[in-house]
């Protein structure tokens, strides 16, 4: 999940209602701005934008999150990964059904990108997510809809409402948001029929901008080159996919080695810094034409009671409520 200056207003505006002013951000986050808007920036006073927007330009995401967070008053700022990098601060595979002790810190937000759902253990997952959370904080996460192997296993909107319930959450909000963080119009549970598509959600202008970012995807998305057979699977988990490693690590230095050329023939420091904004800036510019149709599941849920995140599968819906609504 991308944070989006949607996402900025509700931590922003909610602040107040948390006792513990911290964040933790689950996976990396990466803004969908370019810099702050002036009428965000003097909603809340934000004195440093000169600063932060200098970062947001280096792209220098976790410096711009820390400052920002420290102008509105929070006191901690986390980012959680299953592997450590120079950005992550907490190490931790949300498969484990335990968390380690040295682990156990409560935040007053957790902004989950989707990493919760990329677990195979999807129960483990959530339920450390939720952990996580304080009670009285917020817990905001997503569902990209569009993709059908991003995931090991899709949760449907209905489910994750049920889920977070036996966690001590109510949802604040179940939204249809476009790439870019903006809401598009609110889901409606559905119990009557067995299932619908998204798309019967939206109004007509906002299903054919979904039309036309279909459209655009399709003739802009690379193709897909690099794939192994079913039949070989077996044998390349066995060389625990070690072959695949490889070919990534190579298309890496491959890519290292383009840089250097290019740091090569274009010595002048100024120059190759003055193309890198303007290629980041063409990026953001395309990002944001392209994901102003994308449409994606955002959910807001607010921690009312602790409960152990291990006693939930007894209150879990035993299937949909479409099923259970008509068997009762």
């Amino acid at each position: 999940m991308s944070i989006s200056h949607h996402h900025l207003d509700f931590i922003s505006k909610n602040r107040n209602q948390i006792k513990n002013k911290s964040i933790l951000f689950v996976g990396d986050h990466t803004p969908t701005f370019s810099k702050l808007s002036n009428n965000y920036i003097k909603e809340f006073n934000i004195k440093n934008s000169t600063i932060l927007n200098k970062a947001l330009q280096k792209r220098e995401f976790k410096f711009f999150f820390q400052e920002l967070f420290k102008e509105l008053e929070f006191n901690k700022f986390k980012i959680l990964d299953f592997k450590k990098t120079k950005d992550i601060d907490i190490e931790f595979d949300l498969s484990q059904k335990i968390i380690p002790e040295e682990k156990k810190d409560k935040f007053g937000f957790v902004i989950d990108n989707g990493s919760s759902i990329y677990a195979t253990k999807i129960f483990n997952s959530l339920s450390n997510v939720s952990f996580f959370c304080e009670k009285g904080g917020y817990l905001l996460t997503n569902i990209d809809v569009n993709s059908i192997n991003r995931y090991p296993i899709l949760p449907s909107p209905e489910f994750m409402v049920d889920f977070f319930d036996t966690q001590g959450f109510e949802p604040i909000k179940v939204e249809i948001i476009n790439g870019l963080g903006k809401k598009i119009s609110d889901y409606k549970m559905n119990y009557y029929e067995k299932g619908y598509n998204l798309h019967s959600s939206l109004k007509f202008s906002k299903f054919f901008g979904y039309l036309i970012w279909i459209i655009i995807d399709y003739l802009t998305s690379p193709k897909i080159q690099n794939f192994i057979k079913f039949s070989d699977y077996k044998m390349i988990k066995k060389n625990e996919f070690r072959e695949l490693t490889k070919k990534i690590n190579d298309k890496k230095d491959k890519d290292k080695n383009k840089k250097k050329l290019v740091k090569k023939y274009f010595k002048n420091a100024n120059l190759i810094n003055r193309l890198k904004n303007i290629y980041f800036r063409f990026l953001q510019i395309r990002h944001n034409l392209f994901n102003k149709n994308k449409i994606i599941l955002n959910f807001v849920f607010k921690k009312n009671e602790e409960v152990s995140n291990l006693d939930f599968e007894n209150k879990l819906n035993s299937s949909t409520i479409h099923y259970i609504s008509s068997t009762s």
